[in-house]
């Protein structure tokens, strides 16, 4: 039984005896060394071949697919094709720009520019020069400020300031000039000054109230002013001068109306006969005629209280409130 159960639990091996002649040959066998292979010197000219190559890439990437282009700023046009050409590039005038410095018909510009990479048979970009920009100043006299200002714009030139003055025959805000004057060539951006009319100049009005009226009419016509003259009947103002003036003070411009009314004196009226009259009847009617009444006696005065004179005389013509003088006997 026992010897069943080690049957089932373990396996028995065995072992065969090993000579111990055949041991000690073995341990006296000498070792061949390690074979040489070829692999290597292979490999390292793999890599040698790669680093050529990725250097190689490199530069093509880098700089060796590129030139420099040549400049050619301030050179004709002929001599920039001729000098980029022989360079192997390609050479093309797009347009033209304004210089100060280079010259009309000049290279004033390259893309790209000299000194510049290009790609190999890559073409230069030219500008060529059209000199100095240079903008007329335009005719601004007549226009308003406004106008002036806009047109300056359009020129490409900028307004400056204004300076101000009379102008008898010009209307206020209207350009009279302008510095430098119209047609003067400037640069891009120059200021344009403009002188600006103020009008005609202001005069002051003189007051000719109660004075002459042929004075005052001609002191006006010299300084330009339109008169309008009418003549009417004044109890106060004596004939010949001035009752009112519109306006009679401020400032006027030539051309402006000033009106004068000149006294024709007091209203005339008919003296109405009083002689024969009595002292009472006469003078009620003087009075009513609205005169005063100077009552006297006369010489051979006797006390009737009748009218034997009087001056002015019946049916001459003295000034409305104007003294009758009358003799009674």
């Amino acid at each position: 039984a026992q010897a069943a159960g080690r049957g089932e639990d373990t396996s028995v091996i065995d072992r065969q005896p090993v000579p111990l002649s055949a041991s000690r040959a073995g341990a006296s066998r000498p070792v061949p060394p390690p074979r040489r292979t070829k692999r290597g010197p292979i490999l390292l000219a793999v890599v040698l071949v790669l680093a050529v190559l990725a250097g190689l890439a490199g530069w093509w990437f880098g700089a060796g697919r590129y030139e420099t282009t040549p400049g050619v700023i301030n050179m004709t046009r002929a001599a920039a094709e001729e000098k980029v050409h022989a360079a192997g590039l390609g050479f093309e005038v797009t347009g033209s720009s304004y210089s100060e410095t280079v010259p009309v018909g000049y290279v004033v510009s390259t893309d790209p520019g000299g000194g510049d990479r290009i790609l190999r048979d890559g073409t230069v970009e030219a500008l060529v020069s059209k000199g100095p920009e240079r903008h007329d100043v335009p005719a601004v006299r007549g226009m308003t400020l406004d106008q002036a200002q806009d047109a300056l714009q359009r020129s490409r030139l900028v307004y400056g300031h204004a300076t101000y003055r009379f102008d008898a025959r010009v209307a206020k805000g209207v350009v009279l000039a302008s510095s430098p004057k119209a047609g003067t060539a400037l640069k891009r951006g120059a200021a344009v000054d403009l002188v600006v009319s103020r009008g005609p100049r202001p005069i002051e009005i003189r007051d000719f109230t109660g004075k002459d009226a042929d004075v005052a009419q001609r002191w006006f016509d010299r300084r330009g002013f339109e008169v309008d003259r009418s003549e009417e009947n004044s109890d106060t103002v004596a004939a010949g001068r001035v009752i009112s003036q519109t306006p009679h003070d401020g400032n006027g411009f030539k051309g402006d109306t000033v009106r004068l009314v000149v006294s024709k004196g007091p209203v005339l009226v008919e003296v109405p006969k009083v002689v024969g009259m009595g002292t009472q009847d006469a003078v009620s009617t003087l009075q009513g005629a609205g005169f005063q009444v100077d009552t006297q006696q006369a010489d051979l005065y006797v006390g009737l209280q009748y009218v034997v004179r009087q001056s002015p005389g019946a049916g001459e013509k003295a000034p409305r409130g104007s003294t009758i003088t009358i003799q009674i006997v």
